[in-house]
């Protein structure tokens, strides 16, 4: 399994300048060459990704790089397009698959596409990483000054991420899962103000609820300063970096609570040495909720798709199965689904 290894880069760190250059020559380099891929595009309305990639390779803004990070820019504009064509035919066939017609790679930066501004991610292989840094104990990427250290025993990819106010370095490893050979069950509801409530098959065992108000209170909080800001801006104007910055601390405080949340539970699993976590779940149970403004908005906000991506991958590691199921087929013979939702008068999908 491959796993993310994060490392903030803030503007004070001594690796924030070096972090910054790359990711806007990256920038350059993707804009440079996703104007080709769209004028081919305009012009006979075929896409031809892979061309681009190949006439691309002489040019100042592929030299300005390092040979594999520059490599890899072109081949994250490929995938793009290659995703594009393929949305485009499935959205011929069946339009009724998707909410919107797919759109054509955009360029990175601001709405005046100044070339001062935007910023992209710098990827650097497993080719691209220092192997004699590696054996010391620091993940190095080739031709930079930047030096990390890493506990890890593989790096698969190193990745500059800019965020706003910062850059996030991840190193991806892989880790190998470990088999838990047991037949005890779980079954999981996702709530509100209980983020997860947990029943057992297991004699002796009560449910456990996990608290989701932090995550709540977070939200609340950011969405009525969010409101405050936004009132001041002029009216052609939807965001600012007041905004920006107000939200990436929002994601970072609600990403630090459902990785607390989702460790404690498969903690708890292994303790009681459970193999398989039933969550009840719906597609697109968000949309169209009627529970009144207030609960909507606390509601929808909860990323609960994001909680259990966690919890499966964090399952996957110690062997423990997490499985999703239509709500209505999660039953319990002393605890009816969706009560971990009843206090929180959010009805179960």
């Amino acid at each position: 399994m491959q796993l993310v290894k994060r490392h903030v880069i803030k503007p004070n760190h001594r690796f924030y300048r070096e972090a910054d250059r790359l990711s806007w020559l990256c920038k350059n380099l993707y804009n440079s060459a996703n104007y080709i891929y769209r004028q081919n595009f305009f012009a006979s309305q075929q896409t031809n990704a892979l061309a681009v990639d190949r006439g691309f390779k002489t040019s100042p803004d592929y030299k300005a790089l390092p040979a594999k990070v520059a490599q890899s820019t072109l081949g994250l504009l490929l995938k793009a397009g290659t995703s594009y064509d393929r949305a485009v035919r499935n959205y011929q066939e069946d339009p009724t698959k998707f909410k919107a017609a797919p759109k054509i790679p955009h360029y990175k930066g601001s709405r005046d596409r100044k070339r001062e501004e935007g910023r992209y991610v710098v990827v650097f292989n497993c080719q691209a990483v220092r192997k004699r840094a590696f054996k010391k104990g620091y993940a190095r990427p080739s031709g930079t000054n930047i030096w990390l250290p890493s506990k890890v025993t593989s790096i698969l990819e190193i990745r500059i991420v800019p965020k706003v106010g910062c850059y996030v370095v991840e190193v991806v490893y892989e880790k190998l899962e470990q088999p838990l050979q047991v037949n005890q069950r779980v079954a999981a509801d996702l709530g509100l103000n209980n983020l997860a409530t947990l029943t057992y098959n297991v004699p002796g065992l009560v449910p456990t609820i996990f608290d989701g108000r932090a995550v709540k209170s977070t939200n609340q909080y950011c969405n009525q300063v969010s409101s405050v800001l936004k009132s001041l801006l002029p009216a052609a104007q939807k965001t600012s970096i007041k905004l920006a910055k107000l939200w990436h601390k929002r994601n970072c405080k609600v990403d630090y609570y459902l990785h607390m949340t989702s460790s404690a539970i498969i903690k708890e699993l292994v303790n009681h040495q459970i193999g398989l976590l039933a969550i009840g779940w719906k597609q697109d149970f968000k949309d169209g909720i009627k529970t009144g403004k207030v609960n909507n908005q606390n509601f929808a906000c909860i990323p609960h798709r994001r909680f259990v991506q966690m919890l499966q991958y964090k399952g996957q590691i110690v062997g423990i199965k997490v499985v999703l199921v239509e709500e209505r087929r999660v039953t319990h013979p002393n605890v009816q689904p969706g009560i971990g939702n009843q206090s929180n008068n959010i009805p179960t999908t």
